[in-house]
């Protein structure tokens, strides 16, 4: 079914770039294209975090607009 081993639980990943983009402006964006027979319900990402910052990556924090649901 095209699923991680031991879904529904999480897969804990870490990615280290190293100085690969040191000194440049970088978007991370996480993106999903399936449809019902190949990603359906698609992604769970949580607890994000990027280390090794020396400014502030964001110009204001904005307000949750809804309620995130579940959909099985």
């Amino acid at each position: 079914m095209n699923r991680s081993v031991g879904w529904p639980n999480a897969v804990a990943a870490v990615l280290n770039l190293g100085t690969t983009y040191a000194g440049q402006t970088v978007r991370v964006r996480f993106r999903v294209g399936a449809d019902e027979t190949t990603g359906a319900p698609g992604w769970e990402i949580d607890d994000i975090a990027i280390g090794g910052l020396t400014n502030s990556p964001f110009t204001a924090l904005v307000a949750n607009a809804a309620v995130c649901t579940t959909h099985q």
